[in-house]
């Protein structure tokens, strides 16, 4: 088993993020045990942090940010805070020319 130096820093997020990357890492953290839950986090704030962040959606209405963020709900509860972004960034690509 690989091993990992500890639980890594999660105060730089914001409380979604790390809801998000929580969610993601659940089965680590149910059947896989600490060390894979802990990589696992590590794992996701890594890809958060080479994605750059949320994308700024307060240029479109209401309705097409919740159109948008639906599309991307498989993202936001499973895969985490960089695979969402990565979704929302796409959604905007191909709503806005």
């Amino acid at each position: 088993m690989e091993r990992h130096g500890g639980r890594p820093d999660l105060s730089g997020l914001g409380q979604a993020d790390r809801e998000m990357i929580d969610a993601a890492c659940a089965y680590e953290r149910s059947i896989k045990g600490p060390a894979a839950y802990y990589l696992c986090l590590t794992n996701e704030l890594e890809k958060l942090e080479r994605h750059g962040g949320r994308p700024d959606l307060s240029g479109l209405g209401r309705a097409d940010r919740e159109m948008i963020d639906a599309a991307c709900a498989y993202e936001k509860s499973i895969k985490g805070p960089a695979a969402y972004y990565l979704c929302l960034d796409r959604q905007i690509s191909l709503l806005v020319p």
